[in-house]
C-alpha cells in the first residue's frame, strides 16, 4: 500500500494527469505527489475550437495551476522529461533526476508530418495545425477573423485514430458559421483521409446540408500527400486544391519519450496497457492513460479529454 514516504510522480498536467493526482490526494492525504508539466499554463484543448470559431478568447480557456497546487497539496515541477529509466525507477528532466515508487504518464500526442511531401520546406505562414491548444490556436483564430471573399480554407483530417474524433468536424462547423454570419463568400474544403465522417456523422452531415451547403465542400477518402507553399496548393492522390489558409491536422502518435523509454515496441505508434488498471505492459509500476494508449489493448474508446479524465481516476485508485 501507498505510505506517507511513497513518492508518486505524474506526467503531465493535462486532463488525465490532474484527474489522477486529485484522485490520489483525495484517498491518501500523506503520500508525496509530484506532478511534472512543461507549461506553466493549462490551456484546454477540448474547447480551443471555440477560440478558432470566434466564440471565446485564449484567456477564457487558459488557467494557471496555483489553486490546484494549494487545494490538493501537490508539488508541481515545470520542466520537460527527457528519459524514464524503468529499471531503476527514475525520471530524468532537463534539470534534475527524480526517483518514483509509482509513475502515471498522461503525455498526450505527438504530431507526425512525415508522410506529407514538402511540409518541412513550407513557410508556415497560412499553414497551421492548432491541434494542441496554444500559440497556433491564437494564430489560426486571427487568420479566420481576416478571411476575405473568395478565400479557400482547406482543412485536412488524418486517418483515425487521432485526438478528439469529432474535433475536426466541430472546427469546420464553427468556421462555417462565422463565414455565414458575416456574409463572407468563401469556401471550406475538407479533405478527410477517412472514408466517411468518423464521429457523429449523421449529425454533422445534416447540419452541413441544412446550413452550410454553399460553404463546406467535403471530400472523403482524400489524404493529403504533399503541399506547396509557393503555389499555395495541397495535393492528394486524386486532385490538387488551392488554399488561402491551410489547417493541416496531421497523423498522430504517442510521444517519442515512451518509445525511447521502452514503453512502446518499435514500429508501433501507441502504448500498450492492461485494460483494467492501465498499467504498462512493460512495467508494473508505471500507468499510462489518455491519448497515448493503444486501442488494441483498451478497446475502441476515443482519444478525448473526458476519457483521459476518467482514466486518471482509475489509475489513481490502482496506484493506491
Amino acid at each position: 500500500n501507498i505510505t506517507k514516504k511513497s513518492n508518486i510522480v505524474l506526467l503531465s498536467g493535462g486532463w488525465g494527469g490532474l484527474s489522477a493526482a486529485k484522485t490520489i490526494r483525495a484517498i491518501n492525504k500523506e503520500c508525496k505527489i509530484t506532478l511534472i508539466e512543461k507549461q506553466k499554463t493549462f490551456m484546454s484543448c477540448p474547447i480551443s475550437n471555440w477560440v478558432i470559431g470566434q466564440i471565446k478568447e485564449m484567456k477564457d480557456i487558459s488557467f494557471n495551476y496555483n489553486n490546484f497546487i494549494k487545494n490538493n497539496s501537490i508539488n508541481i515541477i515545470f520542466d520537460e522529461v527527457s528519459l524514464i529509466d524503468i529499471r531503476n525507477k527514475k525520471i530524468q528532466t532537463n534539470n534534475f533526476s527524480l526517483n518514483y515508487d509509482k509513475l502515471i504518464l498522461s503525455p498526450g500526442i505527438e504530431t507526425d508530418y512525415s508522410n506529407i511531401e514538402g511540409f518541412n520546406n513550407t513557410n508556415k505562414n497560412s499553414v497551421y495545425s492548432a491541434w494542441k491548444a496554444g500559440k497556433e490556436t491564437l494564430t489560426l483564430s486571427k487568420e479566420i477573423r481576416q478571411i476575405q471573399h473568395h478565400d479557400n480554407i482547406v482543412i485536412t483530417i488524418p486517418l483515425s485514430p487521432y485526438r478528439c474524433p469529432p474535433g475536426p468536424y466541430e472546427r469546420i462547423s464553427l468556421i462555417a458559421d462565422y463565414i455565414k454570419k458575416n456574409n463572407i463568400k468563401s469556401k471550406i474544403i475538407v479533405l478527410d483521409a477517412n472514408q466517411k465522417i468518423v464521429s457523429k456523422a449523421a449529425l454533422f452531415k445534416k447540419a452541413w446540408d441544412d446550413y452550410y451547403s454553399d460553404i463546406i465542400f467535403y471530400y472523403p477518402d482524400n489524404q493529403i500527400r504533399a503541399i506547396s507553399n509557393k503555389e499555395k496548393k495541397i495535393f492528394t492522390d486524386f486532385e490538387e486544391f488551392n488554399y488561402s489558409i491551410a489547417n493541416i491536422i496531421p497523423n498522430q502518435k504517442a510521444p517519442k519519450l515512451l518509445l525511447k523509454s521502452g514503453l512502446i515496441k518499435k514500429r508501433r505508434k501507441w502504448a500498450p496497457v492492461n485494460p483494467y488498471d492501465f498499467s504498462s505492459r512493460f512495467s508494473k509500476d508505471i500507468f499510462i492513460i489518455g491519448d497515448a494508449t493503444d486501442a488494441s489493448t483498451i478497446g475502441s474508446i476515443p482519444k478525448s479529454g473526458y476519457i483521459a479524465y476518467s482514466m486518471g481516476k482509475v489509475a489513481g485508485y490502482a496506484v493506491i
